[in-house]
């Protein structure tokens, strides 16, 4: 999995590269439900980490997000 740093609106972003490439470098040549759970724990992880960055990024305007 690659961690992406982009700039939207002038605040760090941090955002989660999950595609089925990096998938497959992690876990090898697995089933494919194997894939398949990986790629939701995966979202379901980003979706709280931005919940979390926004959070943050609310109190500390957006400066430092650790």
């Amino acid at each position: 999995m690659k961690i992406v740093e982009a700039t939207k609106n002038k605040r760090k972003v941090l955002s989660f590269d999950v595609s089925s490439k990096n998938i497959k470098q992690l876990y090898g040549n697995k089933k494919q439900r194997i894939f398949k759970n990986a790629t939701v724990t995966s979202k379901q992880v980003v979706v709280k980490a931005i919940n979390l960055f926004l959070v943050m990024g609310i109190h500390f305007h957006g400066e430092h997000y650790f």
